[in-house]
């Protein structure tokens, strides 16, 4: 049965299927300047509009997640949220979730992130936020620009947003958790040891957060400077469709070297430190902390290339420019498979330096901080093609499998499987939102798997160390 819920005085409308409403288009801010899209943005009075995302080229993913933006208008005035919640709730957990895709694509509108079984399942509402990417979130107009990390202040508004207004909507603001995935979950992980967040949520919940560093000053203009090359006219005067081709250039010829787009240190947001997992604790203001990653991350950035280009010399050459001792890593890399290619093997590398590797080293230093932390590792259980490579978690965290019907990498999981283990992963997600975990702040180096058995392993010694980091995020 479908009713039709009112917020505002029917500012805002919201459609309600089985217990759960769904408010699209939700307007969090807008431009402060109008059809000036590099402009500052400022908060919102509650108000809606048709679903849309900023714009964007197809996703760098996309021949592994399918894709999940045809239906949405792309405009520069995109700042929307979707609110979604159980009916009649009241002091309900929130949780604000930011979306990935590499700081060039990505929508908080997406079909991919319809949160009826989220919101179920937790009995919490769940806030989808669109934000600016590319060149108009993180590269601003040009290599002085003033206006920097738009696409994160963007965020901020949105947590503002929630703070003043999701009472209405039967949520807490005392009680948020701010949550994302990929580029999204960098972007949670950042604001949860920046000053200036401090207040707007309780908890973070992190899914696959790559262990990037932020571009220094010297990235920054390199990036904006060829950018700004690409347009061939001033960003000011650059049209939507110049822009976007600028940035398809500027993926070109970053492609295999560092992202294109990426959020810099400031004098606000983003420090030398942020990024940094071992820095975290010391930094952090929330109060409790969940990391979830999947056993396959790396596969997801190896699978498009040829088999020709990864060969055995080239996989030791980057173990051993990656890791401290780099002979004890291969012996254990190897040992997690008992069969794989080279191209395999190079992607163990990448989940290991870019993911599984600092989600330890996070967890670790927010429980020496005193601040509790769980991990919990997603894997395939079922043989498919890559195993739970990046974004895997995804699909099972909202526990819709049928907005994820044109998604390759869910190919060949059954449905039953499929459903089994989003349960399982909502199931924690419920009890971290309410104010509970699964562990004490301590120092045990204990995972959580999801699709394997045994269902809990020590992970290795703090042995492992990279030797740097650099933006790569995804």
């Amino acid at each position: 049965m479908t009713s039709t819920l009112e917020f505002f005085g029917g500012e805002i409308t919201a459609p309600a299927t089985d217990g759960i409403f769904d408010a699209r288009g939700v307007q969090y801010a807008q431009l402060s300047e109008a059809n000036r899209p590099f402009s500052l943005a400022e908060l919102s009075t509650p108000r809606q509009t048709s679903p849309a995302c900023f714009p964007q080229n197809p996703g760098g993913l996309d021949f592994l997640l399918g894709s999940a933006l045809s239906d949405l208008e792309q405009t520069v005035d995109a700042f929307h949220l979707r609110i979604q919640g159980p009916v009649r709730s009241h002091d309900a957990p929130v949780i604000v979730f930011v979306p990935g895709g590499g700081f060039l694509s990505g929508s908080g509108s997406s079909q991919w992130y319809a949160g009826g079984q989220l919101s179920r399942g937790t009995e919490a509402i769940v806030v989808t936020v669109n934000y600016r990417i590319g060149a108009w979130g993180f590269l601003g107009d040009g290599p002085g620009a003033e206006l920097r990390n738009q696409g994160l202040h963007d965020v901020m508004l949105a947590l503002r947003w929630v703070q003043r207004y999701i009472t209405a909507f039967g949520g807490d603001p005392e009680n948020v958790t701010l949550a994302g995935d990929s580029a999204g979950g960098w972007i949670a992980q950042a604001l949860a040891t920046a000053t200036e967040a401090k207040g707007l949520f309780r908890r973070v919940l992190l899914v696959s957060p790559p262990g990037d560093a932020p571009f220094d000053e010297a990235a920054y203009r390199e990036r904006s400077s060829a950018f700004v090359a690409a347009l061939e006219v001033s960003p000011q005067e650059a049209t939507t469709s110049d822009v976007l081709s600028a940035q398809q250039q500027l993926v070109a010829e970053y492609r295999g070297r560092g992202m294109p787009v990426f959020p810099v240190i400031d004098d606000g947001l983003v420090s030398t430190e942020t990024g940094d997992a071992c820095a975290f604790g010391k930094n952090a203001h929330v109060s409790d902390v969940l990391v979830v990653t999947t056993s396959d991350e790396g596969q997801a950035f190896v699978a498009a290339a040829p088999d020709a280009a990864f060969t055995e010399v080239r996989v030791e050459e980057a173990i051993a420019a990656t890791f401290n001792e780099p002979e004890r890593v291969a012996v254990m890399l190897q040992n997690s498979r008992k069969v794989a290619s080279a191209k395999q093997r190079m992607g163990d590398v990448i989940t290991l330096e870019k993911f599984r590797l600092p989600a330890m080293q996070l967890a670790e230093s927010a429980a020496a901080a005193g601040i509790p932390a769980s991990l919990v590792r997603v894997h395939d259980p079922v043989g498919l093609a890559l195993g739970a490579p990046h974004c895997f978690a995804v699909p099972l965290l909202f526990g819709n499998r049928e907005q994820w019907q044109g998604a390759p990498m869910l190919e060949g999981m059954p449905r039953e499987v499929f459903e089994q283990m989003s349960d399982e992963l909502i199931s924690m997600v419920r009890i971290f939102v309410s104010g509970g975990q699964d562990v004490e702040p301590n120092l045990r180096r204990e995972t959580r798997e999801l699709g394997v058995s045994p269902t809990t392993r020590i992970e290795p010694d703090s042995w492992i160390k990279a030797k740097s980091t650099s933006s790569a995020a995804s």
